[in-house]
C-alpha cells in the first residue's frame, strides 16, 4: 500500500517537473492513455511485490507442510537461475521481466506447497484481496496526482485509505452513544468512501470455514467491487487530467 501511494502520489508529478511529459504527448497519444498506463505501471509494481511476497510464504507452507526442504530449495534456486539468465541475456528488457517471473515463482511454490491447502489457499486468497484494494487506493492516488501536488495527493490517499478500512465502523455508529447526526453522517460517508474494510476478512472466510460465505465467490464480487469503483476514479481522473494547463 505505501509503494502505491508513493508512486501514484509522485510519478505523474516528476513527469510534470521534468518536463519530460511534453515529449510523450506530442506523440499520437491521448492524455487518458498517458494517465492509465501510470496508472497500470503502479499496478504492475505492487503485484510484482505481492508475488514475491506470496512465493516466501508459500515456501515456507511447504515445508512446514512436509515438502523436502532440498525440493523447495531445488525449485528456488531453478527460478533464480532462470532469473539471472533472463537478465543477463536481455539487459534492454529487465523492466518487463521481474513481473512474470514473481508470478510464475508464486504459481511454482503454489503447486509446491500443496500439502497445506488450507493455508495455501489462505496465501492466494489474500494476495488477490490485497492488489484489488491496491487498486482501488492507486486509483485515487492517480485522480489527485492529477490536480494536486504529490503532498496533498498522498494526504488524501492516506485518508481515504484510512476511512476506507473504517467503512463499516462508520455504517454502525450507535445514534444513542453519539447523536443522531454523527450516525447518519458516518452512514452517508461509508457510501461515499471506498469499502476497504473487505478485503481484510476474517481469517475463518479466507480458510473456508464459513458456510453461506464460500472463498472464491467471496473473491470474485470483492475483485468486481474494486474494478467499478477504480473504473470511476480513473475517468474522473481522465477528464481532469484532460482539461488540466500545463503552463
Amino acid at each position: 500500500m505505501t509503494v502505491a501511494i508513493l508512486l501514484g502520489s509522485t510519478s505523474l508529478y516528476r513527469e510534470l517537473e521534468h518536463r519530460t511529459v511534453f515529449p510523450i504527448l506530442s506523440r499520437p497519444i491521448r492524455r487518458w492513455e498517458y494517465l492509465l498506463g501510470k496508472y497500470f505501471g503502479t499496478l504492475v509494481t505492487v503485484t510484482a511485490f505481492v508475488a514475491v511476497d506470496a512465493s516466501v510464504i508459500l515456501a515456507t507452507l511447504a515445508v512446514e507442510s512436509g515438502q523436502s526442504l532440498s525440493r523447495v530449495l531445488a525449485v528456488a534456486i531453478a527460478l533464480l537461475a532462470a532469473l539471472a539468465v533472463v537478465l543477463w541475456r536481455s539487459p534492454g528488457r529487465r523492466v518487463y521481466v521481474f513481473a512474470p517471473w514473481a508470478i510464475v515463482s508464486a504459481l511454482a511454490m503454489w503447486v509446491a506447497a500443496q500439502p497445506a491447502f488450507e493455508e495455501r489457499q489462505l496465501v492466494a486468497a489474500s494476495a488477490v484481496l490485497s492488489l484489488c484494494e491496491v487498486g482501488i487506493v492507486a486509483a485515487f492516488a492517480t485522480l489527485c496526482s492529477a490536480f494536486t501536488s504529490p503532498f496533498l495527493t498522498a494526504t488524501f490517499t492516506v485518508m481515504v485509505f484510512v476511512i476506507g478500512r473504517s467503512a463499516d465502523t462508520l455504517a454502525h455508529i450507535p445514534p444513542r452513544a453519539f447523536g443522531e447526526r454523527v450516525a447518519q453522517g458516518g452512514r452517508a460517508l461509508s457510501h461515499v468512501v471506498p469499502n476497504l474494510h473487505l478485503y481484510v476478512p476474517a481469517r475463518e472466510l479466507l480458510l473456508g470455514h464459513v458456510a453461506d460465505h464460500p472463498v472464491w465467490p467471496y473473491v470474485g464480487g470483492s475483485a468486481a467491487y474494486a474494478a467499478c469503483y477504480a473504473t470511476v476514479l480513473l475517468v474522473l481522473a481522465a477528464v481532469v487530467f484532460r482539461h488540466r494547463d500545463f503552463a
